[in-house]
């Protein structure tokens, strides 16, 4: 079981890279393969281990076990802040600039993230209004139909998508795994092949789930 406690530490420390915890879970994880590797010693006859060995692995395995459930909590917290700071750029540039499509977009893109998708797409029609060929904005918009399981309206933004950008890979996967929910089997498998093709190669395993069903 030590090489799975010292895995959490390994993991715990590479999900805290970049942040403040980041040396303290690499000490722990040091000192739990220091501990680890006295008490391997031991193996065959594990109650001969010295006791602080055992108490040091014990205890780095808790603070490791603590510091994978805060890498968990403290990363979601630094995605939702992120996207909440991407929000109030966008505020200031609408102010400064309130007819450039792309402020819109991007606002509507951060706001989709938090999952308010009502705001996200009341941004993403103001983008189509101000560039009604804006071909992410209409693929931003598809992605909520989706889900939300609007298919039909999801369709149709994509069909727009791709009008207005024939080359856009991810607007042939996303329209591919509508037609795929609308039933439309060879639709799918056809965009999804185009898809690929342009780049996009979680396509063909897309593909492969399909024909495999």
């Amino acid at each position: 079981m030590g090489w799975i406690y010292l895995l959490i530490c390994i993991i715990a420390a590479v999900r805290l890279y970049k942040s403040a915890f980041f040396v303290f879970s690499i000490i722990i994880t040091i000192i739990n393969f220091w501990a680890f590797g006295v008490m391997y010693n031991f193996k065959d006859t594990p109650e001969q281990g010295p006791d602080y060995a055992a108490i040091t692995n014990f205890i780095s395995t808790i603070i490791g076990i603590g510091l994978l459930i805060l890498s968990f909590t403290s990363l979601n917290k630094q995605s939702t802040s992120s996207y909440s700071e991407t929000i109030k750029h966008y505020n200031l540039e609408i102010k400064l600039n309130p007819i450039k499509a792309d402020n819109y977009y991007f606002r509507g893109s951060a706001e989709e993230s938090l999952k308010d998708y009502s705001d996200a797409i009341k941004d993403f029609n103001l983008a189509i209004e101000l560039n009604p060929k804006h071909a992410l904005a209409y693929l931003a918009r598809a992605g909520i139909s989706s889900a939300l399981k609007n298919y039909a309206e999801a369709l149709d933004d994509l069909n727009n998508a791709i009008k207005f950008d024939p080359k856009l890979a991810e607007a042939y996967y996303a329209r591919g795994i509508t037609k795929n929910n609308l039933g439309d089997i060879s639709g799918a498998i056809e965009d999804l092949n185009q898809s690929g093709n342009l780049g996009y190669k979680d396509a063909f395993e897309a593909i492969k789930l399909i024909k495999n069903r």
